[in-house]
């Protein structure tokens, strides 16, 4: 019933990842705690539309000035995006390594 139901709820939500890396492998590791950190950091800015990168804060500060609806849910979609990038490149980089 509060803002901060989202910071509770998020380790909830992060909670999938390492729950599937451990039924993958049987165990819980680094990589995947860190799935899970990346996760639940993640979750409030996702939800509150605050700052994960430039164009990002760029997004919340507009948000926060000049609220509309259709700003939120451009906002909401980049966060969505760049968190599947930011994945992503997680991916890469462990395959490139």
């Amino acid at each position: 019933m509060t803002p901060q139901n989202i910071v509770i709820g998020g380790a909830s939500g992060a909670m999938p990842p390492v729950l599937g890396w451990a039924a993958v492998t049987g165990e819980v590791t680094t990589e995947a705690m860190l799935l899970f950190l990346i996760l639940f950091a993640w979750t409030p800015p996702h939800f509150w539309a605050l700052a994960l990168g430039a164009l990002y804060l760029c997004y919340a500060v507009r948000l926060y000035t000049a609220y509309s609806d259709r700003l939120a849910q451009r906002c909401f979609r980049y966060s969505s995006v760049y968190l599947a990038t930011l994945f992503a490149a997680l991916l890469v980089e462990h395959y490139l390594a």
